[in-house]
C-alpha cells in the first residue's frame, strides 16, 4: 500500500510556507513562477528524480507487475 495523504499534505504545507514567506506577488505569473520553482525544489528532495515521495518505488512497481501480470499498463 502506498500512502499519499501525508505526501500531499507535506507538499501543500511547503507551498503555503513559500507563499507566506514571500508575502505578495505583483501578478499571477510571479505567483506561478515561485510555486513552480518551489515544486521543482520539493520534488528533487522527495523520492529522487521521479518526485514520487516513495523511495524504492521502481522495485515495488516491478514486484507488483510480476505478481499481477497484465494488470499494470506500461
Amino acid at each position: 500500500i502506498v500512502y499519499t495523504t501525508n505526501a500531499i499534505e507535506s507538499i501543500n504545507f511547503q507551498l503555503r510556507k513559500i507563499t507566506k514567506n514571500r508575502g505578495h506577488f505583483p501578478d499571477k505569473d510571479a505567483a506561478m513562477k515561485i510555486l513552480y520553482l518551489g515544486l521543482r525544489n520539493i520534488s528533487s528532495r522527495r523520492g529522487g528524480t521521479s518526485g514520487t515521495g516513495t523511495h524504492g518505488w521502481k522495485v515495488a512497481l516491478n514486484t507488483l507487475a510480476r505478481i499481477f501480470p497484465n494488470r499494470l499498463p506500461f
